[in-house]
């Protein structure tokens, strides 16, 4: 018996509840799968960005005729509060026989910095941010032609947060340079192999 201006409510059935839910769940999980789709796929375009710079240990080309030095044989390493910093110039001749290039932001990106160790064997002592960009045109070396340029790196010290930090325990010791470039006008050229030029070694104190 119903009255005039009354209202029915009614209830769902404990069957229409667990279809609701059964709908809100199999949502859930497809919002879940797009976004592990997408996750994946970012995870996918930074990692085939970073393939795009030249890695040490792929094949190289016969470096026979280009060279690389630091310009003295002896840097001091400054200490500034949580970083040590350096300015080591450097120069670079190709005599080749073809361009050498490379392609970054900000380019030319400087050499690595490594130190001997005492088996040797070389390890990295400071690794450059690069970012993940091109500026055109890129950075070449002309067959027959020199560049001349500065590491400049400010490296976190031991014990502290900063990054990128310096990697060798201890800083006194024999150290090198070694760039990683293209052979060829084209950076992007894959095809072209890639050479590995390193200098003399020099000694890096502390005051």
């Amino acid at each position: 018996m119903s009255r005039e201006g009354s209202h029915r409510v009614s209830l769902p059935s404990s069957m229409s509840i667990g279809r609701c839910f059964d709908r809100r769940i199999a949502r859930r999980n497809h919002i879940h799968l797009h976004m592990t789709r997408a996750f994946h796929l970012i995870e996918l375009v930074l990692l085939l960005a970073g393939c795009h710079a030249p890695r040490p240990g792929a094949v190289g080309a016969d470096n026979s005729g280009a060279t690389l030095r630091a310009d003295s044989t002896r840097f001091t390493l400054q200490t500034d509060g949580p970083l040590y910093v350096a300015s080591i110039g450097f120069h670079a001749a190709n005599h080749s026989g073809r361009a050498l290039s490379m392609n970054y932001c900000n380019v030319p990106t400087p050499p690595l910095l490594e130190k001997q160790r005492a088996d040797g064997s070389w390890m990295l002592a400071y690794d450059r941010v690069l970012l993940l960009c091109l500026t055109l045109p890129p950075f070449r070396i002309p067959d027959g032609g020199t560049y001349e340029g500065t590491l400049k790196f400010a490296a976190g010290r031991p014990g502290t947060t900063v990054f990128p930090k310096f990697e060798p325990d201890s800083i006194p010791g024999v150290y090198r340079l070694r760039w990683v470039l293209r052979a060829g006008v084209d950076p992007d050229n894959k095809a072209a192999p890639i050479v590995t030029i390193v200098s003399p070694s020099f000694r890096l104190t502390v005051p």
